[in-house]
C-alpha cells in the first residue's frame, strides 16, 4: 500500500490484514481508536468491513445511555465513524 493511499483505503487494508487473526478484530479497534480519536470511547466493535458496508456492534451499558435511558446520539454517531472512513 502506497503512503499516499486515502485514509479509508489504509483502514480497509488494516481490517483485511488483522480481522482474520486471533484477537485481530480487537487489535483493529485498538489501532482504529488511535487513528480516529474518540471512536473507541463508546466501546464499539466492528463485525464486518468492506467498501460500501460496515457492520458494527455496541454493547448496551450505562455509559452509552443518556438521562432518558436511551442510547445517546453521540454514541450512535461514534458507532458510525468507521463507515465514514471507508471508500
Amino acid at each position: 500500500m502506497s503512503a499516499d493511499a486515502s485514509p479509508g483505503r489504509r483502514v480497509l487494508a488494516l481490517w483485511r490484514r488483522l480481522s482474520p487473526l486471533p484477537l485481530g478484530r480487537g487489535l483493529f479497534m485498538f489501532v482504529f481508536g488511535a487513528i480516529v480519536p474518540y471512536s473507541g470511547a463508546p466501546g464499539a466493535r466492528i463485525v464486518s468491513l468492506e467498501p460500501g458496508h460496515v457492520a458494527a456492534q455496541l454493547s448496551d451499558r450505562r455509559a452509552v445511555r443518556n438521562h432518558l435511558r436511551s442510547v445517546h446520539a453521540i454514541a450512535l454517531s461514534n458507532l458510525g465513524e468507521p463507515a465514514r472512513t471507508i471508500p
